[in-house]
């Protein structure tokens, strides 16, 4: 019985060790070919060799999206390796930014269109095209709507599950296109 116990014992710090390194503040960045991760205190706490544009963390820090070239790659940060790749663009147009929802199941990617996938299948959920080149992207915090900005400055929102765009906004300055958008996590 004993040694049953410590059997166990030893399984669940495993896996809470492993939990502990996913849900907690995590660092990443990319450049030079590879997407790098550290924890909070720094320590550096692995890499995949993506050449990508921009990475980005789901609040639990056990996915991570990387937009590159024609499309976005999903990567399992314990693991430190592609999930999965998902393709934007077949014409060699580059994917400008991605963002990853937050239970993970769902990433977006900017280029022409906004694109939409559904991690677990491997397949666009949604697609919305606009007038110009899309050059950022943000889930909201519930993962209902998606911001996404273009060339002209203007930012949309898109209804997911509606699959239109329910509000179009003056972004940036008087001109230029809108580099970022962004959600905050606790505000309605």
């Amino acid at each position: 019985r004993q040694r049953r116990r410590g059997r166990r014992r030893r399984g669940r710090r495993r896996r809470e060790k492993t939990m502990a390194a996913g849900s907690s503040g995590l660092l990443a960045s990319c450049g030079g070919g590879v997407v790098r991760t550290w924890m909070q205190d720094l320590t550096p706490f692995g890499e995949v060799v993506v050449d990508g544009r921009t990475a980005r963390l789901s609040r639990g820090g056990d996915v991570m999206a990387v937009a590159h070239g024609v499309g976005v790659s999903v990567c399992s940060v314990p693991r430190s390796s592609v999930v999965c790749p998902l393709v934007c663009r077949e014409d060699g147009g580059e994917v400008e930014c991605c963002d990853v929802d937050r239970s993970g199941r769902l990433v977006c990617g900017a280029s022409d269109a906004l694109t939409i996938w559904d991690v677990k299948k491997q397949k666009v959920a949604r697609s919305f095209c606009g007038r110009r080149a899309k050059t950022a992207c943000a889930f909201e915090a519930t993962g209902a709507c998606v911001a996404s900005g273009d060339l002209d400055g203007v930012v949309e929102l898109h209804a997911i599950k509606a699959s239109k765009v329910i509000a179009e906004l003056r972004g940036g300055g008087r001109r230029g296109a809108t580099r970022s958008v962004d959600f905050s996590p606790t505000r309605p």
